[in-house]
C-alpha cells in the first residue's frame, strides 16, 4: 500500500489486500484524523481585544495586561501583534508564552489619552503560528 504526500493517508494500489475493509477503513480515518490535527496545529491561531479603562498621561507607560489565549491552543509561543485604538497610544507584546503574553501601552505625546468604562482604549491583538 504507498501512502500520497505529505499527510501519509493510506490509498491502496491495485493488487493490494485490503481484507477485512473495516481495518483499512479504520486506518485510513486515523491517518486523516492525525493529518487534520497536525494541520490545525500547524495554522492554529487566536485573536481579541482588551478594553483599558484607565487614562494613560503624557510620556508614561499604562499598566501592563495580562492576555490568556484559549486553553490548549498553542503547543509553542507564537508571533503575537497587538495595535492600539488611540492615536497617542503606542502598544507593544513581551513574555508570549504557549499560554499568553503581556499587552504593554505607552503615552509618547505630550497629551494625556483619556480612557474610561464607557470609553475604554481599546487595543486589538491576533496570534498565529508562525513557520520557520
Amino acid at each position: 500500500m504507498r501512502y500520497t504526500t505529505p499527510d501519509n493517508i493510506p490509498a491502496p494500489e491495485p493488487g493490494d489486500d485490503v481484507d477485512p475493509l473495516e481495518d483499512w477503513f479504520g486506518d485510513q480515518a486515523d491517518a486523516v484524523q492525525a493529518a487534520l490535527v497536525a494541520r490545525a496545529a500547524a495554522t492554529a491561531g487566536a485573536a481579541g481585544k482588551v478594553n483599558y479603562t484607565a487614562s494613560i498621561a503624557a510620556g508614561a507607560y499604562g499598566t501592563d495586561t495580562k492576555v490568556t489565549f484559549p486553553a490548549g491552543r498553542f503547543t509553542a509561543p507564537p508571533a503575537v501583534v497587538a495595535t492600539a485604538g488611540h492615536s497617542r497610544i503606542t502598544a507593544a507584546v513581551s513574555a508570549i508564552t504557549k499560554d499568553g503574553f503581556t499587552l504593554n501601552s505607552a503615552n509618547w505625546t505630550t497629551g494625556t489619552a483619556p480612557g474610561s468604562t464607557s470609553a475604554p482604549i481599546v487595543f486589538n491583538w491576533i496570534a498565529r503560528v508562525v513557520d520557520a
